[in-house]
């Protein structure tokens, strides 16, 4: 797949919290030193002690387009709060570090311009807005709970490691014709591999799908939504128990093929009764042993597949089978799951809520379900994902704070997240978060 941004050099260029608003205002002596992208402002600086939040941030470049008049071009995530402008036009307002962001540009000349303005965090806690039923331990600046950001250090208990501001996540710019909406999903029935394919393209085009040594000819379409059946497929486990089979999926569309990435089929329960917890996959009872997962790079949160690979065989080796990714952090990128289904490793993940009392309003509502959708475009299909819970410490911090049953219920937990979950990773296992109850009883027990 063409990427025009492939190579092109990025600037950043700090100015005062509120002081700039448009890129046309910045003056011609701003200092502006080299970036590389995904990064954060402190990977750039090489300063893991400078303040990111206190500060605007200014991200800068200009991509060649060559003979491709129609881009779309992506922010896989920046954090947090930011603007977008192309050539000069606002075109795009960031208020979630979780969220991808795509612009739909049209007839583009020789160049095009992208300017990303990360607004001071800092500046907007200042913001008087409700305050929660209880106060989170973890975390001084209450105010986060209406954030979309990870506790990463904004939370002392992590240590001395800078907050992450900017675009963490990769930037691509492609031609329109790529496609697009493309989402996978995968269950077993019987001894059949069910593989749902949904995408959009933006014209009619020969079109085929490949799964493994398989075919699937669909002919010239323009929106794909089909079922496809695997006959006798193998089933993928973890490494401890069996072989962890997965097959690559692509779409060929014109004779021009797109990798969608690798699938695997498994069934997976999770075994509440009795008060306890028994995951079950492909019917056979699994003694997990693992630990939590962190970023390989806290400053950066950005690290190549040889990096992450390394580390997982490490703990492959070890007889490692699952890790957990912990909700006070950051969802992992795409080759963590990717590596994760390769080898044998399941994945326990939790929603990115941690110790706070999740506000109810619309927009903070729609932005974890914006959150939840983009985790859901890297993950479905992934046989790697075990469990998904609704968060870090979300239930034990009320229960450990004295709060009654009845004053810590969140619509978050109890509806929101698995109505979600039932739509689109079916065959994922929920709990309400890390640790919680099964039947109503205290989430954690103190005194013993």
């Amino acid at each position: 797949m063409i990427d025009l941004l492939d190579g092109v050099p990025w600037r950043l260029a700090r100015t005062d919290a509120g002081s700039i608003l448009d890129p046309a205002d910045l003056p011609a002596d701003l200092e502006w030193l080299d970036a590389v992208l995904p990064g954060t402002v402190a990977s750039a600086l090489g300063d893991t002690d400078c303040a990111p939040d206190e500060h605007d941030w200014w991200y800068a470049t200009t991509v060649p387009t060559g003979e491709y008049p129609e881009v779309r071009l992506t922010f896989g995530g920046i954090a947090t709060r930011a603007q977008i402008w192309v050539d000069g036009v606002h075109r795009r307002t960031v208020t979630s570090m979780f969220v991808p962001e795509t612009v739909d540009l049209t007839g583009c000349g020789p160049t095009v311009t992208i300017a990303v303005h990360v607004e001071s965090l800092a500046a907007h806690l200042k913001t008087r807005r409700p305050r929660g039923r209880w106060r989170s331990s973890m975390i001084a600046a209450q105010g986060l709970r209406h954030e979309r950001t990870t506790m990463l250090g904004r939370a002392p208990v992590y240590g001395p490691v800078p907050v992450p501001v900017g675009p963490w996540r990769p930037v691509s710019m492609v031609p329109m014709s790529s496609p697009r909406g493309v989402g996978l999903s995968t269950t077993v029935r019987g001894t059949d591999g069910i593989v749902t394919v949904r995408a959009e393209l933006d014209s009619p085009s020969s079109t085929r799908i490949l799964i493994g040594d398989s075919v699937f000819e669909l002919g010239t379409v323009d929106r794909i939504d089909t079922t496809l059946t695997l006959p006798d497929v193998e089933l993928w486990w973890p490494h401890t128990h069996g072989r962890p089979r997965t097959y690559r999926v692509a779409l060929d569309v014109n004779g021009v093929e797109y990798p969608l990435g690798d699938i695997g089929f498994r069934t997976v329960v999770l075994d509440r009764s009795g008060g306890g917890a028994q995951l079950v996959v492909n019917g056979s009872p699994i003694f997990c042993r693992g630990g939590t997962w962190t970023p390989l790079d806290p400053v950066r949160l950005w690290s190549s597949e040889q990096d992450l690979r390394a580390a997982l065989v490490q703990l492959q080796s070890a007889g490692v089978n699952m890790v957990r990714v912990v909700g006070t952090m950051v969802y992992e990128q795409a080759e963590f799951w990717s590596l994760c289904a390769e080898l044998g490793i399941m994945v326990w993940q939790d929603v990115m809520l941690g110790t706070v009392d999740p506000p109810t309003d619309e927009v903070y509502t729609a932005a974890v379900a914006r959150e939840l959708h983009a985790f859901a475009d890297i993950v479905c299909a992934n046989p790697a994902l075990m469990v998904v819970s609704g968060g870090s410490e979300t239930q034990q911090q009320p229960t450990m704070l004295g709060l009654a049953a009845e004053d810590q219920r969140m619509d978050m937990l109890d509806t929101i997240v698995p109505d979600f979950l039932a739509d689109r990773l079916p065959d994922v296992a929920y709990v309400t978060s890390s640790p919680s109850s099964s039947t109503g009883e205290l989430h954690t027990h103190v005194g013993y």
